[in-house]
């Protein structure tokens, strides 16, 4: 990574894994998210053509409610990962109406590249969790 580069990495936000375990009388499978580790990082909410997409709502059968993020970051995270307390120095950048910093999801991850095809880090799409907890 170069210094230019590692200089974008303004944010930091903590990063949640995932972890597993079958309910042997009922085979039901249980998820409990577990801090992994805090991460330098620059996110900003996701625009096109001048319109921002990071809120957006459709009414189909469902109604779902969308807020895209994307964040930048010298590290590879997981797709199965939840992001949450992105913090520009010591402000929550995102947070919920009951004062809770936002959770996300990682739903793609795309490598940056230099001019000479060496690895800069990882640009993730990340879509507002529609379950804000991290553990129930």
């Amino acid at each position: 990574m170069t210094c230019l580069y590692g200089s974008l990495y303004k944010h930091t936000a903590d990063i949640y894994t995932v972890s597993e375990v079958s309910n042997k009388q009922t085979g039901q499978k249980l998820r409990t998210w577990t801090y992994q580790d805090s991460i330098q990082c620059y996110a900003k909410p996701v625009t096109t053509t001048g319109k921002s997409l990071a809120a957006r709502e459709t009414f189909a059968k469902l109604y779902e409610a969308y807020s895209y993020i994307r964040v930048k970051t010298p590290r590879r995270v997981d797709l199965t990962s939840k992001i949450t307390n992105i913090k520009s120095e010591d402000n929550v950048m995102w947070m919920e109406d009951d004062g809770e910093p936002t959770v996300f999801e990682v739903v793609g991850i795309v490598p940056i590249m230099d001019i000479f095809s060496s690895l800069m880090g990882y640009e993730l799409l990340c879509n507002r969790s529609s379950d804000q907890r991290i553990n129930p």
